[in-house]
């Protein structure tokens, strides 16, 4: 609880900043288009899940069971676009101007999810190798850093709405939620590179969520609905 205060003393507007007292018009077509994008982008992943080629009604069920790295790759990404469309969701609910920053970072955040269905089935195809586990962690690495910097950004530069329940704790609370992604996929690339098994990285990765679950429930715990 602590870490979460001090985290948002660090996250006050800056003192020329103005605090957001009503919406900016256009804030409707951001989210719309940004829901679009990752709307797209789960239903691309679902387009990648096909059948092997050859696959007859006789071999049907073999074929299948050779697909578990199709699944995985389809399943975790699956909850990971989930999971920074519902932070985005977060973020906007709260913020209520835009400048230009903020909008070249959330087109920069589109940007990547919207290569995140080409890093999933470059996983899936190459389960085991090096550059395609690297490129899926530095994608979604860079997604989440993209999202912390953007959240960042709309603290310190008095975008956010004047809200009671959004206090130091609550800001320093989803800053830490957030910035956990960047930094736990940026320790599974380094595992990627320096230890054989590849398990070991996959299970720093798989705990991502747990983790940025675990930071929410604190908060629901102390008392913020957030």
């Amino acid at each position: 609880m602590r870490v979460s205060i001090w985290i948002g003393r660090l996250l006050r507007p800056k003192p020329r900043a103005l605090v957001a007292a009503a919406e900016t018009p256009g804030m409707d077509r951001i989210n719309f288009f940004s829901d679009a994008v990752f709307a797209i982008a789960i239903t691309l992943l679902s387009l990648d899940l096909a059948l092997p080629p050859g696959t007859v009604e006789s071999n049907l069920a073999h074929k299948l069971n050779t697909m578990w790295p199709e699944y995985g790759a389809f399943g975790f990404t699956f909850l990971l676009i989930g999971l920074r469309w519902l932070t985005h969701l977060i973020q906007f609910r709260y913020i209520r101007r835009y400048d230009y920053t903020l909008l070249g970072l959330n087109l920069g955040l589109l940007f990547v999810v919207a290569f995140l269905p080409f890093a999933s089935r470059v996983l899936a195809d190459h389960p085991n190798s090096r550059p395609a586990s690297v490129l899926y962690a530095g994608s979604m690495a860079v997604a989440g850093l993209i999202s912390t910097l953007l959240w960042w950004h709309a603290c310190r530069g008095g975008l956010l709405v004047d809200d009671p329940e959004l206090d130091s704790y609550a800001r320093g609370n989803l800053l830490l939620r957030w910035v956990t992604l960047p930094i736990l996929f940026g320790i599974a690339i380094i595992l990627v590179l320096l230890v054989p098994n590849p398990w070991v990285a996959r299970a720093v990765a798989l705990a991502t969520p747990v983790v940025q679950i675990g930071i929410a429930v604190s908060a629901r715990l102390a008392g913020h609905p957030i």
